[in-house]
């Protein structure tokens, strides 16, 4: 009874630091979430195996309840190696992260402006974007920059996302008949 009664505890808890952790992009949190759920499963495993093995008579389902266990016990640790490399390495953000910035962009940025060449990546719990900003030629640098700064601000406060943008002139239409200047 106390092994089930701790184990309700150690779900409850699981159970709140895998939201925890999910919500803050940590994979410790995670980590120690699931750790908590093999505790749980192999407390259940063990009541379960004993009890059918008493009430059947069928000395053998100990053993195959125990294996089950131990395999998921594997498996979990097989996710959180994954996970906890992952969250090492550098890797692109999902298509539905990429398209919440995307939109984002498109809203937020003036009339005359326009982006392109995005990248993403992921650092562990942080997240960051790069995309070349198209402002037109004639506006000053400090105009561009005010641009670039307020979308990095509404990126980062609509998606978490830190954004890094390079600034790039839209060269003034030439009418026929008139010269482009060198750059």
């Amino acid at each position: 009874l106390l092994s089930v009664g701790a184990s309700l505890i150690n779900f409850l808890v699981a159970r709140v630091l895998l939201q925890v952790g999910r919500a803050h992009r940590s994979v410790a949190l995670e980590a120690d979430a699931r750790h908590l759920m093999a505790d749980v499963w192999t407390t259940a495993g063990v009541v379960c195996g004993v009890g059918l093995a008493v009430v059947t008579g069928w000395g053998w389902l100990d053993p195959v309840v125990a294996g089950a266990v131990a395999l998921n016990i594997l498996r979990e640790g097989w996710e959180l190696m994954r996970r906890s490399i992952d969250g090492l390495m550098d890797r692109a953000l999902s298509g539905v992260e990429v398209a919440a910035i995307e939109r984002t962009l498109g809203e937020a940025s003036p009339p005359g402006c326009f982006h392109g060449k995005l990248t993403t990546r992921a650092a562990g719990a942080m997240h960051f974007a790069h995309v070349e900003l198209c402002v037109p030629g004639d506006w000053t640098v400090a105009e561009a920059h005010a641009v670039a700064d307020a979308l990095e601000r509404i990126v980062l406060e609509r998606t978490g996302t830190r954004l890094a943008t390079r600034l790039e002139p839209i060269p003034p239409t030439i009418s026929p008949g008139t010269q482009a200047h060198p750059s």
